[in-house]
Parts: C-alpha cells; structure tokens; sequence
C-alpha cells in the first residue's frame, strides 16, 4: 500500500499579525519597524507549521 501525503500551501501577510500595530510603521522596506515585522510574521508562521 502507498503512503498518501498532504499538500499544504500556506501564504501569509503582515495585517493581523501579533505586535504590527500600524502598516505606516512595520508594512513595506524602508519602515521603522519593518524588520520587527519580517520577525514576528515568520514566527507566527512557523507556529502553524
């Protein structure tokens, strides 16, 4: 019998991700908080993995 596998495809964005309160401040290179941003969005991503 072969095994199965699942194929997941997860895509994220910055809006609603724990800590961005603003995207003047954390969306797009160049803001003040954009590198905190890339962070928290890979962490929280990493979760759901």
């Amino acid at each position: 019998m072969s095994e199965e596998r699942m194929k997941v495809y997860i895509m994220t964005d910055m809006e609603g991700v724990a800590g961005v309160t603003d995207s003047e401040n954390h969306s797009g290179p160049g803001a003040r908080y954009y590198e905190v941003a890339r962070q928290l969005t890979t962490g929280e991503t990493n979760a759901a993995i």
